[in-house]
């Protein structure tokens, strides 16, 4: 379960034999993990036993984030679980978003801000692969829809990011 800044990770055992402990791990990539916590096990038990464990994730900054548990017996042996997903929405809900059009685009790009961004300062900047500024245009006074001539940059991928008063908003494009 996800509470925005804690993942409340459950589990349950049917019956354990000689069980010494769990291990949480997690990873933002599904491949490199490290230890979340860790959690003793009863050791024996003939019945169903519960487990809990809550990750604090306030500050990871990663979409996604995968769980495994490695069950380790008391002569040292693990084994491992199938791993979970967490999904975070961190404040999707009142995402800021620009439109880029058209995409690809071959000579002019129209960049259209939300309405609350208009009539003020913005800051519109191309980076190309490299994460470099390729075209970089400011505006004391945004309308609507601004326009950037792309016509000599090399086709490609490129982002797209708007600034106004703090805020950003960045789109993926592709020029011919």
């Amino acid at each position: 379960m996800n509470n925005s800044n804690k993942v409340d990770l459950t589990w349950s055992t049917a019956s354990e034999i000689n069980v010494s402990h769990f291990v949480v791990e997690k990873s933002t990539d599904g491949i490199n993990y490290s230890d979340a916590g860790v959690v003793f096990a009863y050791g024996t038990a003939t019945g169903k036993a519960d487990y809990k464990l809550s990750d604090n994730i306030a500050n990871d900054q990663a979409k996604i984030i995968y769980y495994r548990l490695r069950s380790v017996d008391i002569d040292g042996k693990g084994q491992l679980s199938a791993t979970r997903i967490i999904r975070r929405n961190s404040q999707e809900e009142n995402k800021i978003t620009i439109l880029t059009y058209p995409n690809p685009v071959s000579n002019e790009l129209r960049i259209t801000v939300p309405a609350n961004w208009q009539n003020k300062k913005a800051v519109y900047e191309v980076f190309n692969s490299n994460g470099q500024i390729a075209k970089r245009a400011e505006t004391s006074n945004s309308s609507q829809t601004e326009a950037i001539n792309v016509t000599n940059l090399a086709p490609g991928f490129y982002i797209v990011r708007v600034s106004c008063e703090g805020q950003i908003a960045q789109q993926k494009i592709v020029k011919h």
